[in-house]
């Protein structure tokens, strides 16, 4: 009998995880717009990067949808950037 859960439970972990377990960072769609009111708060997130050359707000909104990815969103209600563009915030959001 215990063989019998053992390879039912290897199976079901096995096809659980060709799922992937966190959104993809690039299929965040960032606005300046506030998201619609069906959409769920996940609260504040940053990015920023610690290069000093080259394209630091991009560099940082990459690192900032990531994040807001991990929490599970997929929108990305954009709110400011720091004095060098070095960082930014934002309120991530789950929306259907």
């Amino acid at each position: 009998m215990n063989k019998f859960y053992f390879v039912l439970s290897t199976i079901f972990i096995t096809s659980c995880s060709s799922q992937p377990i966190v959104p993809d960072a690039n299929k965040v769609k960032v606005s300046r717009e506030s998201p619609s009111s069906d959409c769920r708060d996940l609260g504040v997130v940053y990015g920023r990067t610690l290069k000093t050359i080259g394209n630091l707000e991009e560099e940082a909104l990459s690192d900032l949808k990531e994040n807001a990815s991990k929490k599970g969103a997929n929108f990305l209600y954009l709110q400011e950037y720091g004095a060098l563009g070095s960082s930014v915030k934002g309120i991530a959001y789950s929306c259907p």
